[in-house]
């Protein structure tokens, strides 16, 4: 029976995904608003019928019955609370599968942070929040993996920050066909050039990055932008060229301990001491296949391998690689990834800041690079009681851009703890890119506190303020958001 096969196929991989003490609500004839745009720009000009409403799931962490939603003192003390999110399935037979929002907390194995915004939806006319990154899988027709990507990228930004807007599948093909020569229904997928595109044409100052210009520090620039709390677009192909695919990365696994103090990842400072660096540490990564139920954890290497589980497709797909990332930066940061590490490495590797003051490290440090919005960063220094007062007062005091790139420096045993014992601030809209003679004019480097010393840069000269410090002082944690 094909609604049977539809069943197995479709809904028991998502079900089995999630966790068992869960109570559903259906709603039939639901009017979606992503399944709606395919249906007019496509499915409403086809010979063969098309039902225009779809059937939402919407999903409760505790019983419910139909009288609840009609209690306003239930509600607020019982099923706003409950409520975790909702499936849509449209008729766009074989792959039903529409938008989703699911909250990462009632996924069976989600030891993992990610970014998450807060997603509205209804039940029976109710009004609720479920904090999810935005899925869906493709019909194959109007939405291929790369539109489903442009659209939950933008999708979360627009819930995220009053800059973006949600985009549909028909702004999607109206982008496109402005660099593209042939018509855009049924699509046959994006190209990589494509997908950046429609990114830089939505408000981004797109950036891509491919596996075989940064081989040696592709994996960390994934890490990098993930710690910043970025949703990526990630190109996945194989080495004939026969299939290409788009996934969205979201998040990371939390990383125990043991494998930080084991990671081979180790360089040399020039007081001698060994920075163990955090963004190259081997670990698995949050995807958005539409293939799959959303929050599949796999490496960097060859993902399809590692969440494939039928045997004929794992062979397929076995070989596919992620050969390319495209970041959707804020237009007004000049300063990437890869520039911002290696003006930080300058940084702990040089003997003095164009003064007196040196960054001694003579021991074992852990070094984690990402980038921060200025507000949320002044927030936490505010807001943290490790720091002393005059420390605090000296970095709300200096003027910061729109974003900052931060580097994090702490010993292993303060790093258990939630902790750290240095940040150094750079400026992320200086692009400069800094050698050993040019460091003592650094001025992409704001300002740092290191060794009970604050210092920040003065016309190219770092001035220092020896301050108490209690003890180290609570690492930053703003930019992605814990599950377990």
């Amino acid at each position: 029976i094909p609604a049977q096969r539809i069943v197995d196929t479709q809904l028991k991989p998502l079900v089995k995904h999630l966790k068992p003490e869960l109570f559903v609500v259906i709603e039939r004839s639901y009017v979606d608003k992503l399944y709606r745009d395919s249906y007019y720009i496509f499915y409403a000009s086809k010979h063969t019928q098309h039902y225009r409403n779809a059937i939402r799931l919407s999903f409760f962490d505790r019983e419910i019955t139909e009288n609840d939603f009609l209690d306003p003192h239930l509600f607020e003390n019982k099923l706003a609370a409950a409520y975790k999110g909702f499936v849509v399935l449209r008729p766009t037979f074989p792959r039903v599968i529409g938008r989703t929002a699911i909250s990462p907390t009632i996924v069976r194995h989600n030891n993992f942070a990610c970014c998450y915004t807060n997603l509205d939806a209804t039940v029976l006319s109710d009004k609720f929040q479920v904090s999810a990154f935005p899925h869906s899988s493709q019909d194959g027709h109007t939405i291929t993996c790369a539109e489903t990507t442009i659209w939950g990228i933008m999708e979360y930004f627009a819930y995220q920050y009053a800059e973006y807007k949600p985009v549909l599948p028909s702004l999607i093909s109206k982008i496109i066909q402005k660099i593209s020569f042939k018509r855009t229904f049924p699509s046959e997928g994006l190209t990589a050039e494509q997908v950046t595109y429609a990114i830089r044409e939505l408000g981004f100052g797109a950036m891509i990055y491919s596996r075989k210009k940064y081989e040696t520090t592709f994996n960390s620039l994934v890490s990098i932008y993930i710690e910043s709390g970025i949703p990526l677009i990630g190109v996945l192909k194989n080495k004939k060229g026969s299939i290409g695919h788009a996934v969205n990365i979201i998040g990371r696994e939390i990383v125990d301990d043991h494998i930080i103090a084991e990671t081979a990842y180790h360089e040399k400072t020039a007081q001698g001491g060994c920075i163990i660096d955090f963004n190259k540490i081997d670990m698995k990564y949050v995807y958005m296949d539409d293939n799959f139920p959303p929050y599949q954890l796999a490496g960097l290497d060859f993902p399809c391998r590692q969440y494939f589980t039928d045997e004929k497709e794992k062979e397929r797909w076995k070989d596919v690689n992620l050969t390319h990332i495209i970041v959707p930066l804020y237009a007004k940061i000049y300063l990437d990834a890869a520039r911002a590490k290696k003006n930080f490495m300058q940084i702990l590797n040089s003997k003095g800041l164009g003064t007196k003051l040196a960054l001694n490290i003579t021991d074992t440090r852990i070094l984690r690079v990402f980038l921060a919005s200025s507000r949320s960063f002044k927030q936490y220094i505010s807001l943290d009681s490790g720091l002393p007062e005059m420390a605090k007062t000296m970095i709300l005091a200096t003027p910061l851009p729109k974003f900052v790139w931060l580097a994090e420096i702490s010993r292993p045993n303060v790093y258990r703890e939630g902790k750290c014992d240095g940040i150094l601030v750079q400026d992320a809209t200086e692009p400069g890119e800094y050698t050993g003679k040019s460091l003592p004019l650094m001025h992409s480097l704001i300002l740092g506190i290191y060794e009970n010393t604050i210092f920040r840069q003065d016309f190219g000269k770092f001035n220092g303020i020896k301050v108490t410090f209690a003890g180290p002082f609570t690492a930053y944690r703003k930019n992605l958001k814990s599950n377990a």
